[in-house]
This record gives structure tokens, sequence and C-alpha cells, in this order.
């Protein structure tokens, strides 16, 4: 990601009531929150059949797992919000060879 000639630091804006960094790619916004680097959420515009849709997602409820933080919330705007609450995150676990076949 850092080698893409589009991504750019736009600056620092307000996201959800708070101040984030906001990287630009493209017509496509990143929000990191400014005291501890968090994302926050994303905006975006999606090409459909009825024109271009605006989509928001906003992360939230962070909570560390194995050391790494991962948001527990996140809510979707795409002219509609829809809620998704993770309740479970495992990392590296085993996975036995018959679930592939």
């Amino acid at each position: 990601m850092l080698n893409k000639k589009t991504i750019s630091l736009k600056g620092i804006e307000s996201f959800n009531e708070t101040d984030c960094y906001v990287v630009q790619d493209g017509a496509n916004s990143f929000y990191f929150a400014c005291d501890s680097g968090l994302k926050l959420g994303e905006s975006k515009t999606v090409e459909t059949k009825e024109g271009d849709l605006s989509e928001t997602t906003y992360f939230s409820e962070y909570k560390a797992v194995n050391g790494l933080q991962f948001p527990h919330k996140t809510l979707l705007n795409i002219g509609m919000e829809i809620e998704l609450i993770t309740t479970e995150i495992k990392l590296n676990e085993s996975i036995p060879a018959a679930d592939f076949q």
C-alpha cells in the first residue's frame, strides 16, 4: 500500500466525533484515530447499475485478541444501516484437513 502512487495523507478531520488522520486512495478515504492509530472507518463511492452509491463503514468496540486490536462492532451505512457484531475471533487455530474436502 505504501508504494501506491494514489495514496496520500489528506490531513486531520473529525470522523464520528473523533480527530482522525485521513488517508486518501483515489475516491476512498480511510480514517485512523489520531490518539490510538486504530482504523475508525472508511468511506467510498461504489458504482452500481442505478448510479454511484456512497458507502461509509464505522469500526468500534476494539478488543485485544492475542495482543492485537480488532473491532467487534461494524456499522455499514449503504443507504440503510447494517450493524455487525463480532462475538469471537480466533487466530491461528488448527483447522482439520477434513474441513477442506
